[in-house]
């Protein structure tokens, strides 16, 4: 707890005066009083974080339970709604991979960088890394929400691309949903004849 320099002085004086008989010196205005500091430092902020930590922990299993067990719309609405979900159940996501011994987006992008001219839909793309690190080839992000300028925001069912016009569909850890056969039939309309879907 900190406390004024000062009190100790103030303390000692008072101390004096009572011994004295005098009684203890007393503000002229209380309402001028000085007043407690809040208690402020480490242990309060390391407290704050953990309980912080948790409640995103508990948000986040929720969330991802919800994009399991309700239909791609569905989850559309929900985070039209409250777009700050969309934020935390990353978050949650983004630690849970950093705990893997390997993230399957990786491996995709070190095999897509090494072509050139292809065209990529990249279905449920969360921050749009593949969009960003495959620089030779145009790729179309796409997800519930649109955290950065290169993603589109939309269902997955219904894209924004004309049929048979993209080498390569990703769908990387992003098959949830009750109606996830909805998002690979999208995938294969998108699809040129021969063109390669990935899934993880």
């Amino acid at each position: 707890m900190e406390k004024d320099d000062e009190e100790p002085e103030q303390a000692q004086a008072q101390e004096q005066n009572t011994a004295e008989g005098s009684p203890p010196d007393e503000p002229a205005d209380s309402e001028q009083a000085p007043t407690k500091p809040a208690r402020r430092g480490p242990p309060q902020n390391r407290f704050e974080n953990q309980l912080h930590e948790r409640l995103e922990a508990g948000q986040f299993r929720w969330i991802n339970e919800q994009l399991y067990t309700t239909t791609g719309t569905d989850a559309t609405q929900l985070f039209k709604k409250e777009p700050h979900l969309f934020d935390i159940y990353h978050r949650g996501f983004a630690h849970q991979v950093s705990q893997w011994p390997s993230n399957p987006l990786d491996i995709f992008i070190k095999e897509l960088s090494k072509r050139r001219g292809l065209v990529i839909a990249d279905f449920g793309c969360g921050e749009g890394r593949l969009g960003r690190s495959v620089p030779h080839s145009t790729v179309h992000s796409f997800d519930l929400v649109a955290r950065h300028p290169h993603i589109t925001a939309c269902d997955l069912t219904h894209v924004p691309l004309q049929d048979a016009t993209c080498d390569v569909v990703v769908s990387c850890l992003a098959l949830m949903g009750t109606n996830y056969p909805d998002f690979i039939r999208e995938a294969w309309r998108v699809l040129k004849p021969g063109g390669l879907y990935r899934v993880a």
